[in-house]
C-alpha cells in the first residue's frame, strides 16, 4: 500500500526506520516520511525478491520505477531492505539501502497490470 496510516500500524511505536541516510524514529515521523516520499514519487511500481527469512526478520532486494512530480522524469530505484520484527510481528526496525537513476519511458520494465477477476 502507498498508505501512510496503514503502514504504520505494522510498526512498534519506537521504530526505527532507516532509509540510506535518513533515520525516522516513530510512528509519527515514519507518517511524515512516506507521505513526502509518495507524494514526490507518483507511479510507483516495485518488484521484491525474498533473499532470507526466520521468525523475526524478512530481506528482500528490490527494483521500483518512479515518476517525479516535479519533473516528471522516470527513475529506477534498486536496492536491499532489511525488516526486524518483535514477538507480537510488529516491525521494530527497517533498513534500506539503494540508488536511483533515471530512465526513459521507454526503458520502463515495471508496468501496473490489470487486475484479473474470474467474478
Amino acid at each position: 500500500t502507498r498508505n501512510p496510516s496503514v503502514v504504520v500500524r505494522l510498526l512498534r511505536a519506537d521504530t526505527v526506520w532507516r532509509d540510506n541516510d535518513l533515520v525516522h524514529v516513530g510512528r509519527g515521523e515514519i507518517w511524515t516520511a512516506l507521505k513526502g516520499k509518495w507524494d514526490y514519487a507518483l507511479h510507483y511500481q516495485i518488484q521484491l525478491t525474498l533473499q532470507s527469512h526466520n521468525a523475526l526478520s524478512v530481506t528482500v532486494s528490490f527494483e521500483a520505477e518512479w515518476q517525479d512530480s516535479v519533473h516528471g522524469n522516470w527513475n529506477r530505484t534498486r536496492g536491499q531492505a532489511e525488516f526486524h520484527f518483535d514477538d507480537e510481528r510488529q516491525i521494530t526496525t527497517f533498513e534500506s539501502s539503494d540508488s536511483h537513476s533515471p530512465i526513459t519511458t521507454t526503458e520502463r520494465r515495471l508496468r501496473i497490470r490489470p487486475v484479473v477477476s474470474n467474478l
